[in-house]
């Protein structure tokens, strides 16, 4: 008899497990063409994405790597781009920045810590992770490191929680705060969520693709997430790739223990509702309708909070900056600042 249970305990658990696997493994790449685009990527030239001056700053042991893109002519001031979660420099796209170059600002984009080229921590705690807050003091030096008095923050996601965090703190280094794609409490119940289908889904291919952490599967990986974020919109998936290729190549790599740390920071951070009602800096808040990632309703509750906001919301923009918008979200930012 006890043999018996055990063989159907065993059954059991081996039918579990089969189906837990097969459920992971067949997770979809998307695009479906993804392996014949990895092979033709593989045997492209790769760009040069880093074109401006690059230094290196410090906040206490921390190094950070930043690059400066100086504009031609006399400037109209310094704009500071922080890049959301786990993400280095390189997320932000040319076809964004130039614009803001040749309107006449010097353009700064950095390596998070933890990421790039800027210290990875050996010695993070969980029971005492760095916060938000504390980035935004990485912001800050790398503003004196450049000898720049203030700047105009413009941030994505996480960024976006950053640059509300330097503009709160550090009101006399910001011109103006732009939030994209980002929320002044992630942990607000009060407010939709992730969809539970794009839950599901990060699950999946992070489970996935952690299995091998082969070159290739880190492009598999990154075409399933920027198309898993993206709106209603198609995306240039052999960009996604040969970007994965310089991270690679020519960069660190990618930290795995990053997501961690920045979830822990963001977490740590908590809500910035009620210094968001006293900020007194030119704002704007630019938010997609069909952002799967960080729900149009915390964008739009964000924008309530800020005196004066102005907002741009565009009702087929996920969580990213693709090139189709771009020229729009560029426009309403240089309007804030001019």
């Amino acid at each position: 008899m006890i043999k018996k249970t055990v063989l159907v305990f065993v059954a059991i658990l081996t039918l579990l497990l089969f189906a837990g696997a097969t459920y992971i493994i067949t997770a979809p790449d998307l695009p479906d063409n993804a392996d014949e685009l990895i092979e033709k990527a593989n045997a492209m030239p790769l760009p040069e994405y880093y074109t401006g001056k690059a230094a290196i700053a410090k906040n206490g042991d921390i190094k950070l790597w930043y690059e400066l893109n100086k504009t031609d002519g006399e400037s109209k001031g310094t704009i500071m781009l922080i890049m959301g979660y786990g993400s280095t420099s390189l997320q932000w796209p040319p076809y964004f920045i130039e614009p803001l170059v040749t309107a006449g600002y010097d353009v700064i984009r950095f390596d998070h810590r933890d990421i790039g080229l800027s210290t990875w921590l050996d010695d993070w705690d969980s029971s005492s992770p760095y916060t938000l807050e504390d980035i935004a003091g990485d912001v800050v030096a790398i503003l004196n490191h450049a000898g720049i008095e203030q700047a105009h923050m413009i941030g994505v996601s996480m960024g976006g929680m950053i640059a509300q965090a330097v503009a709160i703190n550090h009101a006399d280094r910001t011109l103006s705060l732009t939030s994209m794609s980002s929320t002044g409490f992630f942990g607000d119940e009060s407010l939709a969520g992730i969809y539970p289908e794009t839950v599901k889904s990060i699950a999946r291919y992070t489970i996935k693709y952690a299995m091998n952490k082969s070159p290739e599967n880190n492009m598999r990986f990154n075409l399933t997430a920027s198309n898993l974020f993206k709106g209603n919109y198609e995306l240039d998936n052999t960009y996604t790739i040969l970007k994965t290729r310089y991270e690679l190549e020519k960069r660190k790599g990618f930290n795995p223990d990053a997501g961690t740390h920045h979830e822990a920071a963001i977490t740590a951070s908590g809500s910035r509702y009620e210094d968001l009602k006293k900020l007194d800096v030119p704002t704007l808040i630019i938010h997609g309708r069909a952002d799967p990632l960080v729900n149009f309703e915390h964008g739009a509750k964000t924008a309530e909070l800020i005196p004066n906001a102005k907002t741009l919301y565009i009702d087929d923009l996920g969580h990213d900056i693709p090139r189709h918008f771009a020229p729009q979200m560029v426009e309403a930012i240089l309007d804030l600042m001019n």
